[in-house]
């Protein structure tokens, strides 16, 4: 009956292609799941926040082509070098040798510090504004001084107190991209394992390493360094949000169902459809972005709410005396049509999003509309199979549901039935008030909002910010 009044729009006929040919869907399943656990090895995320902008319009164009053409600030790295001994001789020539080095990086383009600074000699020609050979503390801290106090460019890259210097790195934006630009070198370009800004900050921190010390503190800041600590924390963010999400979905089953074995079998299709959706979203785009990574967290929430719906309908039937195969049948003729119809609004509210420009957003609307669609399939392909395969091993239903699922409704029912008019209009109010903070909304971005609280990278650039 419930088959007869579909709401699914025909998509119902996946799980009854199930129940119809089960073992060529099984191997179906089968075949697909593998295919998508090889791309999990591949699993990465870019940490590219121009993605998200890439080919919005005409001033991203414009922004690109600025970039390929004279380069911008965006990539440019910043390494404050601290020391309360700066002025020492020795100190100096130490931070100078980490300037020289810093030149000779295969992803440096060119270096801003005292040390490249030079200054008129008066007879037509120039010498370093920071000369070698300096064996006085006065001379050094003279040099320094007058840097700091004169020349714009030092004024803050050199404190008042001569007790740091910043140095600034300008990369080269060919080595730091997997396709380069057409005006770029091809023979001078890195292994292309190599060209991409987490290589270029490992390379940094290699660099750097040996002339750490006591007396020497070194901090690597800039945006690359800021979007690489986003990036960090957008993928721990992910993975906990995942575990916990499981977790969390797994002991909601446990307490429900009280019974472990009915518990993993609700978990077990949230699990195949995160991993179907990682695989998938993987081989259509190669890696994961800032959005994209979000949709493996609604995959996972969204296909616990309907595999949970789905055993619980199916242990009802069974508990009403159905013979639990024919239960297993009868879900899925009810459930599917409305599963289908929940997955189709969805879908539709990805897609959606593929008519805003950037390509951030259109990879996001289509990787939420293939997770969507993927979860709806998972139900109707695996789930089935799993519970009659759970049959055949033997499994046996709880006696009845928890208490927790059944002990608010007589108190609910309470309440709506003798103060139902009360309840609307407190419901009514309180809606029109929750309206009030979408009026209060203001766009807007910060790093600081997207970097651990406890980045270094920060505190080294709000130093320099502040002189």
């Amino acid at each position: 009956f419930a088959y007869d009044r579909s709401i699914g729009f025909g998509l119902e006929y996946i799980g009854l292609t199930t129940l119809r040919f089960p073992r060529a869907v099984a191997l179906a399943v089968l075949v697909f799941s593998i295919l998508c656990v090889t791309q999990i090895p591949k699993a990465n995320v870019d940490g590219d926040l121009l993605r998200v902008y890439a080919h919005s319009g005409q001033y991203y164009n414009a922004y690109e082509q600025l970039a390929d053409t004279f380069g911008t600030f965006e990539n440019d790295i910043y390494l404050l070098v601290s020391s309360p001994t700066l002025t020492n001789p020795e100190t100096l020539e130490r931070i100078r040798e980490l300037a020289f080095d810093l030149e000779l990086s295969d992803y440096a383009v060119g270096t801003m510090s005292p040390f490249t600074l030079r200054k008129p000699d008066g007879g037509g020609g120039s010498v370093p504004a920071v000369p070698e050979g300096m064996t006085d503390f006065a001379q050094v801290a003279l040099a320094l001084t007058d840097l700091q106090q004169n020349d714009p460019m030092m004024r803050n890259l050199i404190t008042p107190d001569l007790s740091g210097v910043v140095l600034i790195m300008f990369p080269n934006h060919c080595q730091l991209r997997a396709e380069p630009a057409a005006s770029c070198d091809v023979d001078s370009l890195l292994p292309p394992e190599q060209r991409s800004t987490k290589a270029m900050i490992a390379s940094l921190r290699e660099t750097i390493a040996p002339y750490q010390s006591d007396d020497i503190s070194i901090e690597l800041t800039g945006p690359p360094v800021w979007t690489s600590e986003m990036l960090n924390a957008a993928v721990d963010d992910q993975v906990k949000f995942t575990i916990w999400g499981f977790g969390l979905g797994a002991v909601i089953a446990l307490l429900a169902l009280r019974s472990l074995a009915g518990a993993l079998l609700v978990a077990a299709t949230p699990f195949l459809a995160v991993i179907w959706a990682m695989g998938i979203i993987l081989l259509f785009f190669g890696s994961f972005s800032f959005l994209t990574i979000i949709v493996t967290t609604l995959v996972l929430v969204i296909s616990f709410a309907e595999a949970m719906f789905f055993v619980f309908n199916w242990l009802a039937y069974w508990r009403d005396g159905m013979e639990p195969n024919k239960a297993v049948d009868a879900t899925v003729k009810l459930v599917g049509p409305a599963s289908a119809l929940t997955m189709l609004t969805t879908f539709v509210s990805f897609a959606s999003l593929a008519l805003t420009p950037g390509q951030g957003i259109q990879e996001f609307s289509i990787a939420g509309a293939i997770g969507t669609f993927l979860l709806f399939v998972c139900l109707m392909t695996f789930l089935p199979l799993l519970l009659k395969l759970a049959i055949r091993l033997g499994f046996k239903p709880p006696k009845r549901s928890s208490l927790i699922l059944t002990a608010p409704l007589p108190l609910a029912w309470f309440f709506a039935s003798r103060f139902g008019r009360p309840l609307s209009i407190i419901a009514i109010a309180v809606t029109i008030l929750l309206l009030i903070p979408y009026a209060l909304i203001k766009p807007h971005f910060s790093f600081e909002d997207f970097v651990a609280k406890d980045s270094t990278a920060l505190v080294a650039a709000a130093e320099i910010d502040d002189g």
